[in-house]
């Protein structure tokens, strides 16, 4: 272990960007090729400080044990040492099998496991963009350019949303949006995202639903895709909030506006509706870092890069149900309600 002070520019760049002003500390060094391979904070250098790794002992620790899960420490177990997936049992963790409520993220975890884990970054890939619709000729057609979209939406006038302003004028951003200045002392540092997620044919609708709650909601900002494939994914309306109340509050009242529509369903959102029309998420803890894989610009892309993290370091396992179990402890060890797909202790 090194501390932060000691290592190169080079050497801090390999463990991502933005990382020196994280609360990271310190870094575990890999002994063959002298590189930092795991950023360490405050409280892991302390738990290390303190902990004698004895077999019995410590193993209730939860930064001990997210650091075993993560391959950065061993644990002695039965006579053995024992690092990763195979420490499970030897920190009394339960195996989590998927539920019938993980059923968009289950699906995403076994698509991304077909098509291989060797690369981190695609397998993060390949969970982001899971539920999305193909885009046919049909949808082509109809969402052909950003103007068809908006006709369609019936927002084709200079101010479909009063008080807010449009965020690219010139429609050159794949995304149609809008937004407005808080007022002063309002902004609480919290950021969240309330995800509109309709069937394509149901879009027109579910959107003037959101227009018709917009201007009192408490929202700053509001994008909606401007085409097919943009339309097409799941996350094609999102509505952006500085405090949970106003996303609470208007959530609400789009459900009851809602009530009896179908979704298509954010995976790794935290879900209002049951059938995944509405669902949240919150800013990812250290926003604009890197993990390894692609910068943590939202708790979806956040969640994903530690999702494909640990399925990476159990890819040689074979047993989907037992990987994915893994995988979750991991992720809860960081913060992921993962009965919830949202931070742990946050709840509308």
């Amino acid at each position: 272990m090194r501390l932060f002070s000691e290592l190169s520019e080079v050497e801090r760049d390999t463990l991502g960007s933005d990382i020196t002003g994280s609360g990271f500390c310190a870094a575990v060094v890999d002994e063959s090729s002298r590189r930092p391979v795991q950023a360490l904070g405050p409280d892991a250098v302390e738990a290390l400080e303190r902990a004698e790794l004895v077999e019995g002992e410590h193993e209730r620790d939860p930064v001990i044990q997210t650091l075993v899960l993560a391959g950065v420490l061993e644990w002695r177990f039965r006579g053995s040492w024992v690092t990763g997936l195979t420490a499970m049992n030897g920190l009394g963790l339960a195996r989590r099998g998927p539920t019938a409520a993980d059923g968009l993220e289950w699906a995403a975890f076994e698509h991304a496991r077909r098509c291989g884990t060797a690369d981190p970054r695609a397998t993060a890939n390949r969970l982001y963009f899971s539920n999305r619709i193909p885009v046919t000729p049909r949808w082509r057609s109809r969402w052909h350019s950003p103007l068809a979209v908006a006709s369609s939406l019936d927002i084709a006038g200079a101010t479909p949303f009063p008080g807010f302003v449009r965020g690219d004028p010139r429609g050159t951003n794949p995304w149609l949006a809008w937004t407005r200045q808080i007022p002063a002392g309002s902004a609480s540092g919290w950021g969240g995202k309330l995800y509109v997620s309709p069937l394509p044919d149901d879009l027109p609708a579910a959107f003037a639903a959101v227009r018709g709650v917009l201007g009192s909601s408490g929202a700053h900002a509001v994008k909606v895709g401007g085409s097919a494939a943009a339309l097409l994914r799941p996350d094609k309306c999102v509505l952006y909030f500085t405090r949970l109340d106003d996303l609470h509050h208007c959530a609400d009242r789009l459900a009851a506006e809602l009530a009896g529509m179908q979704g298509q369903g954010v995976p790794f959102t935290a879900r209002i509706m049951e059938s995944r029309l509405l669902s949240w998420g919150a800013d990812p803890p250290e926003k604009g870092t890197r993990v390894g894989h692609v910068t943590d610009s939202s708790w979806r892309v956040w969640v994903c890069n530690r999702l494909a993290t640990a399925m990476h370091a159990a890819a040689e396992c074979p047993d989907d149900a037992l990987v994915w179990s893994y995988a979750c402890v991991r992720l809860e060890g960081l913060g992921v309600d993962v009965a919830r797909w949202a931070p742990t202790g946050l709840d509308l």
